[in-house]
């Protein structure tokens, strides 16, 4: 009780402590890409994540029924999650970890919305429009698009970029229309748990599995700070956050996921951001402020 009091009480402490936390996990996953292959990647983020947020089932204490929608929503939930977690790393493994954390977190609003507009059939509002345009002129600047030929785009990972971001759109409408069903905190733990064990039987080799204790402290290291750290100690606090602040309000602070994604993609990788991409991040803040304003 004393440390849920004391997390309140400081919550917009933790709120920015957990999205520089984020922003940093866009250089650590991308030290990870140098030891191994997206696959064996990928899984040891489902699992350990899976325990990393295993606690909160002690602290949330709600009941879990399992319903037919249930199953439903989380066998397209994994199907979305790996595809983002394949297309990340795939993209932070031959791109640059700074341009990931502005496209990624830049676009993935302005697709979610346009995806939610889309499904349920909503007629968008003149304001919202101006800001999908700006939305897709800034991912265009950022990426430095007319500049690029078609191979350009793919082998640096800027394709990959897109694609993670259109997936964990897709991911986020389905985990949000699950909530009804099923607690966040429930629906994502069981998420972790189901796609590590998907992806361990279709795509990991048992072989580069076991290569990883032969790596040195630099991999553990980062790796514990993309899986405890970031999923399960950062989203905690979001969610706490979520639920104390509101879910808008809270949602605000993930700005600030980029400019550090940037910043330390510079300190730690010696990443030298372009003009046109932070111009065009710019623009894409503006457009999600927009789009997310009432």
């Amino acid at each position: 009780m004393a440390l849920t009091n004391h997390i309140e009480k400081h919550i917009y402490i933790y709120l920015l402590l957990a999205m520089i936390c984020w922003g940093i996990s866009w250089p650590a996953s991308k030290v990870l890409t140098n030891y191994s292959d997206p696959y064996t990647l990928m899984f040891l983020k489902f699992f350990i994540s899976s325990f990393a947020l295993f606690p909160m089932l002690f602290i949330i204490k709600d009941k879990i029924v399992i319903t037919k929608q249930l199953l439903k929503q989380l066998t397209i939930a994994t199907i979305f999650i790996i595809l983002y977690n394949l297309f990340l790393f795939y993209g932070l493994s031959v791109g640059f970890a700074g341009l990931g954390g502005i496209v990624v977190t830049g676009s993935n609003p302005i697709f979610t919305f346009l995806l939610v507009a889309l499904i349920d059939k909503i007629n968008i509002p003149p304001l919202k429009k101006i800001a999908l345009v700006l939305g897709v002129a800034g991912i265009a600047l950022t990426l430095n698009i007319t500049n690029f030929k078609f191979s350009e785009i793919v082998d640096g990972g800027n394709i990959f970029f897109l694609l993670s971001s259109l997936a964990w759109s897709f991911l986020t409408i389905v985990s949000n229309r699950a909530k009804n069903t099923l607690n966040s905190f429930y629906f994502s733990i069981i998420l972790y748990f189901i796609s590590s064990f998907v992806s361990y039987i279709l795509f990991v080799e048992n072989d580069k599995l076991f290569e990883i204790f032969t790596f040195d402290i630099v991999f553990w290291a980062n790796l514990f700070f993309v899986t405890v750290i970031t999923t399960g100690v950062a989203t905690t606090i979001y969610f706490q956050a979520s639920n104390i602040l509101g879910a808008s309000y809270a949602s605000s602070f993930i700005f600030l996921v980029p400019v550090v994604a940037v910043l330390s993609s510079s300190l730690f990788l010696n990443e030298a951001p372009q003009s046109s991409s932070l111009v065009g991040g710019a623009i894409l803040i503006l457009s999600v402020w927009l789009i997310n304003k009432r």
